[in-house]
């Protein structure tokens, strides 16, 4: 008997699976239906359920686990949230409607990293936009400054760089004269306007301690 029963939660929570990756938020609610247990299961890799979603950009299916009680901090084998899922596919979406369920934004891997560097890793807008979920979270101050360094991602920078110096708004300004047509500084010209601006900065912070 036990045998059939662990057999039978096994069918059950494979089915959950393939219900994510169809995005079904009826098959979902089938496969919960048969076996609670099956929220909470967890594939080859440890992940789980809502992994599983964040991973495929089920918005539906991520709602719909949060909402019935999935844990949106549970990591994986390799000690990955969905948080950081979400932060490294560039998910803006998805990671806001984590922290609304109590995802964690600030968990640290082992490896040292918080689910904002992820997303300060990638190059595409999608990317931007979801380190703007995070700053408007509230990210660290050394969290901006470590995504500013490490980002490949020109307009990331921008982000952190104004959310870090709200008044060296070089870069803001040098946008606003091209699309006026006007001549834009070189970049090595503005780069050095914003190390100026930003060591001013810092040397006002240092004179307040």
């Amino acid at each position: 008997m036990a045998q059939l029963a662990l057999l039978s939660c096994l069918v059950v929570c494979q089915t959950i699976f393939e219900a994510v990756e169809r995005d079904s938020v009826e098959l979902i609610e089938d496969a919960l239906q048969e076996n609670d247990d099956a929220l909470g299961f967890r594939g080859p890799q440890g992940q789980t359920p809502l992994m599983l979603a964040v991973h495929m950009g089920s918005t539906k299916a991520a709602s719909l686990l949060l909402r019935v009680g999935a844990n949106p901090n549970a990591s994986d084998f390799d000690g990955y949230t969905p948080m950081h899922g979400a932060a490294f596919q560039g998910r803006a979406e998805m990671v806001q409607l984590l922290m609304d369920h109590g995802g964690d934004p600030w968990h640290v891997h082992a490896d040292g990293n918080q689910p904002m560097q992820r997303a300060c890793w990638g190059q595409e807008l999608a990317h931007t936009a979801t380190v703007r979920v995070f700053v408007k979270a509230g990210a660290p101050r050394d969290q901006l400054q470590k995504c500013r360094r490490a980002s490949p991602n020109g307009k990331t920078k921008d982000v952190c760089l104004q959310t870090l110096y709200p008044e060296a708004n070089v870069v803001q300004t040098s946008w606003r004269m091209k699309e006026m047509g006007e001549k834009l500084a070189s970049d090595e010209e503005v780069q050095r306007k914003i190390r100026a601006a930003m060591d001013d900065k810092l040397n006002g912070e240092k004179s307040e301690l």
